[in-house]
């Protein structure tokens, strides 16, 4: 009975070599883009919560609007990572692997158009962004969440990326963002004609002019690189573009002086407001976008009666600038020229160093050549014909 006993219990070998319970158990295959989740649900809790503390009712539509755009977002983020992180929910429907994947990227996509569109209304000019900070750059933050999470799918689906789409040169990253930058310039200043007073719309204007040539520019070095669009003359790398960058870089130091100086339509992000004009009792046809001269009266007291003392003109005045996008596109834009002439030069000095290296090559080869040709030209078949004689 010993003998049996000791046959049935298992060796010290047998015992390591046995596998566990634990390790029985299937592997759990989570999403690997739960960051990107988190990090949209996350940003559109801050959006949302911000939104909903705001109770003024010149922005009530987009207040609205605001919740709704956090809110659609944050709870489908929640709904998918709670799918992904219960085993037993993720077996009944796995999001990552529905539709061979198809329907979760059909999902970020869908969430990427969603805060454009979201960002477009929250952060227009004088919309409810700039009410609270936190919804401004909550706002922003998701839109970049969504496009991250999107590029992650498209980098494990092997289908086309940002860094694919950027890495053809040194410069087109940044005309991409000198484009994007001047679209928001340029409809930002669009807005901001339309609301703000006489003595802003020349600045507005002048952004507009602006942003619409830099974003053409840009476009159309954009398209070249593609082989989408050619110009004579106009290449990525040669001396037009370095000229375009350096008139843009000239353009956008002027615009930014403009705009961002004090009491301009770009001084800050959230706007200006002004009370000079609240203790003078303006006619009804001058208000805070409508100005214009005002006569001024005292009364004389030894006549009794009111004369003029002198005529103000309301436009002098520094007036209400809404927030707008203005302040951080125009600086993105200055800086991107900046950037975009760093990598001209270093892809001129790559170019030059690969010319050099060519040149080497063939400087070698050629010399290589020469010294076979000499080295044949002295195997002379008359010297073997006279050996052949002398024998």
């Amino acid at each position: 009975m010993a003998d049996a006993e000791v046959d049935e219990a298992p060796t010290q070998e047998q015992a390591a070599t046995a596998p566990s319970s634990s390790n029985n158990r299937p592997k759990t295959d989570y999403n690997p883009r739960w960051k990107g989740y988190s990090l949209i649900a996350t940003t559109s809790f801050v959006s949302f919560v911000a939104t909903t503390n705001v109770d003024q009712a010149d922005v009530e539509d987009y207040r609205a609007a605001g919740i709704v755009f956090g809110v659609v977002t944050c709870a489908l983020s929640v709904v998918i990572l709670i799918f992904d992180r219960f085993q037993v929910l993720s077996e009944k429907f796995n999001f990552s692997k529905s539709k061979d994947g198809k329907l979760e990227g059909f999902t970020l996509l869908a969430f990427v158009i969603w805060w454009m569109a979201g960002v477009s209304l929250t952060t227009r000019v004088g919309g409810v962004a700039y009410k609270s900070l936190n919804i401004y750059f909550a706002s922003w933050l998701s839109l970049a969440a969504c496009i991250y999470t999107l590029n992650d799918w498209s980098k494990a689906k092997d289908i086309l990326t940002i860094h694919e789409l950027t890495r053809l040169s040194l410069t087109l990253t940044w005309w991409w963002v000198l484009f994007l930058s001047s679209i928001v310039t340029m409809a930002s200043a669009v807005d901001m004609h339309r609301i703000v007073s006489e003595r802003h719309r020349n600045d507005a204007s002048f952004g507009i002019a602006l942003g619409l040539i830099s974003s053409a520019i840009s476009l159309v070095f954009i398209l070249e690189h593609y082989n989408l669009l050619c110009f004579p003359g106009i290449k990525h790398g040669g001396w037009m573009e370095m000229v375009c960058i350096f008139l843009l870089f000239v353009c956008w130091i002027i615009a930014a002086s403009l705009m961002t100086q004090d009491g301009g339509i770009a001084s800050g992000v959230v706007g200006i407001v002004s009370n000079q004009l609240e203790e003078i009792d303006l006619p009804e046809e001058l208000d805070n976008e409508n100005c214009g001269k005002v006569p001024l009266y005292y009364n004389d007291s030894s006549t009794n009666t009111l004369k003029e003392m002198f005529v103000l003109d309301t436009c002098s005045i520094a007036q209400d600038v809404p927030g707008s996008n203005l302040y951080f596109s125009s600086w993105t834009c200055l800086i991107s020229c900046l950037i975009l002439a760093f990598r001209w030069k270093a892809a001129q000095a790559l170019q030059f160093a690969q010319a050099q290296e060519t040149n080497v090559m063939r400087n070698a080869s050629l010399g290589g050549r020469s010294r076979q040709e000499s080295n044949s030209g002295d195997d002379d078949p008359h010297d073997e014909d006279v050996d052949d004689d002398a024998i």
